[in-house]
This record gives C-alpha cells, sequence and structure tokens, in this order.
C-alpha cells in the first residue's frame, strides 16, 4: 500500500491525472499536497508528521516535506499504513514511536535544576558556557500596601549539541535584590559567590573543568520564542509603513540577551545573559560622575519627565537620585528601541548595565553622559 501511495504522490507533483490508486484516495492525496505546500518554507521546515485517518485505519508520512514537496517519488519506507483497528493495536509501540511529541520537537524547558541538567547533557556535547542569572520580581505585602521583591539565581547557560540549557540551582535560597542602595555591593558579592559555586559544581559533575566562562561577544541569542509554545518558529514582521516598522528602524541588529523562562503563571521571570559576569547592573557606573542620575538636575536641563520615578515597581528597580538611575526622558526616548533590559529596567543608567557598549556600540557619542 505505501508503495501506491508513493506512486500515487510522484503523479500528483508531476501533474499527472492518472493514478494508480482509487479516485477517492487521489482526492484526498491531493488535498493534502495542496495543504502542506500552502504553509510556505517556514512551516513546512518545522512540520514533523502528516498523518490521515478515518479512524479505522491510520497513514504517516514520516517525511512530510519530501513525500508532499520536493520532487521524484517518496521513499515507501517513510509512509507507514496502518490498514485496520487490529494492526494499530498491534503496532501500537510504531504509532508511539511516529507520534510521540517529545519524540518530534524539543519539549524541554528553557530553565532546569542541576539534577535535570546533569541527566541530559552529556558532557563532550557541550561546547560553551556563559554566566546568567535568573531574575523574578513580584509583588508583595498587604493589598494596599504592596511593594515588589526581585529575586535573583545565578544560573550557568550551556550549549550542547547546538541548544541552549539554563541551568539555576533553584533548590539555593534566592538573593534578594536590596531596595537600599547601600547593601548593593553586598548583593553582587553574595550573587557572585553562589554562582562561583554552582559554576565548580556543574564543571566537575561534568568532568568539563576546562570550559571558562565566554564573554558576551559570543554569545549566539537566544532563538525566537524559546521556552514557550512559539520555539522555533520564525518571527512574524510587522507590516511595511506601520507603526512597528517605523520604530524598527531605529533598532540595532542585536540578538536576544534577556528572555522569559517560559514557566507558567504570568510572573515577570527572565533569563539574562551576562557572559562572564553574574548580573546585568554594574556596582557604579563607569565614566565620570553624571547630573542626569536625579531628576531635579534633568528639570533644571529641561530633559525630564513630568515626574519623577519614586519608588519600585516590576519594571523599574532604580528611583531618581541613585547612582545607577536615569532621569534624562529624552535619552531614555533613545534607548527604548534598543534596550535588552527594558522590561525590567525603565530608568536603568546605560553606564551601569553590563549591555552598555552591546546596545550602543559605535554611537556611545550620542549619550548625553559626561565623558
Amino acid at each position: 500500500m505505501a508503495e501506491l501511495i508513493s506512486s500515487a504522490l510522484a503523479a500528483i507533483k508531476r501533474g499527472d491525472t492518472s493514478f494508480p490508486i482509487l479516485a477517492e484516495w487521489a482526492e484526498w492525496l491531493r488535498d493534502l499536497h495542496n495543504y502542506v505546500a500552502s504553509i510556505g518554507g517556514p512551516g513546512q521546515n518545522t512540520l514533523r508528521r502528516v498523518v490521515i485517518t478515518a479512524g479505522r485505519w491510520l497513514i504517516v508520512f514520516e517525511e512530510p516535506t519530501a513525500a508532499f514537496i520536493d520532487p521524484g517519488i517518496p521513499s515507501a519506507d517513510h509512509i507507514h499504513c496502518f490498514v485496520s483497528l487490529e494492526d494499530i493495536v498491534n503496532r501500537h509501540n510504531a504509532v508511539f514511536r511516529l507520534l510521540h511529541r517529545q519524540r518530534l520537537v524539543d519539549t524541554l524547558p528553557l530553565t532546569m535544576s542541576v539534577a535535570e541538567a546533569l541527566a541530559i547533557l552529556t558532557p563532550m556535547a557541550t561546547s560553551h558556557i556563559f554566566r546568567g542569572v535568573v531574575v523574578v520580581t513580584r509583588e508583595t505585602g498587604a493589598s494596599q500596601k504592596l511593594y515588589p521583591t526581585r529575586s535573583a539565581w545565578p544560573s550557568m547557560i550551556a550549549m550542547s549539541s547546538g541548544r541552549l540549557f539554563v541551568i539555576t540551582d533553584y533548590e539555593a535560597t534566592a538573593t534578594e535584590e536590596p531596595r537600599d542602595e547601600g547593601g548593593f555591593a553586598d548583593f553582587l558579592n553574595d550573587l557572585s559567590t553562589r554562582g562561583a559555586d554552582l559554576e565548580a559544581r556543574l564543571l566537575k559533575s561534568l568532568g568539563r573543568t576546562d570550559l571558562k566562562p565566554l564573554v558576551l561577544a559570543h554569545f549566539p541569542g537566544f532563538r525566537h520564542g524559546v521556552g514557550t509554545q512559539g520555539a522555533g518558529a520564525s518571527d512574524i514582521g510587522p507590516a511595511t509603513g506601520s507603526t512597528t516598522a517605523l520604530r524598527a528602524q531605529n533598532i540595532s541588529p542585536n540578538h536576544a540577551l534577556v528572555i522569559h523562562t517560559g514557566e507558567p503563571g504570568g510572573l515577570p521571570e527572565y533569563v539574562i545573559v551576562t557572559g562572564d559576569n553574574w548580573f546585568y547592573k554594574m556596582a557604579l557606573p563607569s565614566g565620570p560622575e553624571c547630573r542626569f542620575h536625579a531628576w531635579p538636575k534633568a528639570k533644571e536641563a529641561g530633559v525630564a519627565a513630568t515626574q519623577p520615578q519614586c519608588g519600585f515597581s516590576t519594571t523599574s528597580f532604580t528611583q531618581s537620585a541613585e547612582n545607577r538611575h536615569c532621569a534624562h526622558e529624552e535619552l531614555r526616548g533613545m534607548r527604548s528601541p534598543r534596550c535588552h533590559v527594558a522590561v525590567l529596567e525603565s530608568h536603568l543608567c546605560c553606564r551601569a548595565c553590563i549591555f552598555h557598549s552591546t546596545c550602543w556600540a559605535s554611537e556611545l557619542t550620542r549619550l548625553p553622559c559626561p565623558v
């Protein structure tokens, strides 16, 4: 039966009108051919199986693009026919191997514990490592007095067999970013100590103490949709002339360095690659002292927002007058299309961020910061 279907598909692709099978079957196969052709190149690249069934029989095309799109006669070995309910039951293992989701797509989460990672990673297939951090911000307190807390877990990001794995020590107590500037240096030291311990444990367990964390410039970027149901799918571009398309003209072609973990619950929970650092914010901004950290000074210069940023939120963990805060509203407009951490830090000083040179590259002279 597989040979007959293979010959019929070859005829359909050639445009022939005579088929070695019943007319009803020819019509079904032609409809499938038209459907597979209609989904286009990106859809065909991710199409793992095509199935046709009437309940009492089942046909699985193991290589659907080769069967329905590529020229020539499809391989009958890749067309699996289950001709009756008894046949389906007797060969249920084959049905499982052909259609079980975990055998077709990557269903692994983006982040995982050390134990989970060690059960999956192959030491010699692990080619590169980067440091990173998982950051979760949530509202806590009384209903009439809510305030945000930001928890951070140091993470190792391993490239293995062409796939990024974010290994996070969730069993350890999270380190909370302080809302008091005075405690920030201690927070960074604690995070770095925990991170170094995680790195040493993981590499020893993998037997790969030869690996060293690479700098940000070597990070390939998280692929579109990773950690979500859209993983691996191509992005959908905006229509020409739309607001999004016009804004996109100002966006540098940077790859994703910050991405949602994909965990359920809707929390602002992000993975941030930090290269050979352990956090995305530095203890102090680089360069000379800048007056635009404070809203009153920015207001004097005529570049401030109507109101200062006071207090903390899930999208801003700095406030006016702090060393890592930026009150220059015009600069915030400039950084908006290129900022990697905008979902976490609406008012972070660019010079206090490890992505500073990545975001601005050759455009550092556009910044109003003193030099």
